[in-house]
């Protein structure tokens, strides 16, 4: 799968999401459209996920995701059911993919869900509340 390479840069002192340009490892730098030049450890950096919600909006780690879930079985998996039902969650890179990981155990790659009923209603920075109903 061939994706965009993207970042972004959350800046707490100023609350507010940059694109970030050029990462430098061996420095340990970011820069951001403006130029300007951060420390990673000073500003989450956040990578683009390649894919963009059905509103056409790019997905980050970070984000807050509102996701189409259909559970075939209950909690014991003994029993099959048939579930709809939409979950939140935030996108997190983990193990060489992303994945969302909120409501429940369950954390299902975010490859492997059905993309095309996402939605990003935030992200963990500024909107952290939405993940605690």
């Amino acid at each position: 799968m061939n994706r965009e390479i993207k970042f972004r840069e959350w800046d707490g002192l100023n609350m507010d999401m940059f694109p970030v340009v050029s990462v430098n490892y061996a420095s340990q730098e970011l820069i951001d459209l403006n130029d300007a030049i951060s420390e990673f450890e000073r500003f989450p950096l956040m990578q683009y996920t390649g894919i963009k919600d059905k509103n056409g909006v790019e997905i980050y780690e970070g984000d807050i995701v509102l996701y189409h879930y259909n559970k075939s079985y209950n909690d014991n998996y003994d029993e099959y059911e048939d579930v709809d039902t939409y979950k939140k969650g935030y996108v997190f890179y983990d193990n060489c993919s992303f994945s969302l990981k909120g409501e429940s155990e369950y954390t299902p790659h975010l490859i492997n869900t059905c993309i095309d009923t996402h939605e990003v209603i935030g992200n963990i920075y500024e909107n952290s509340e939405l993940l605690s109903n």
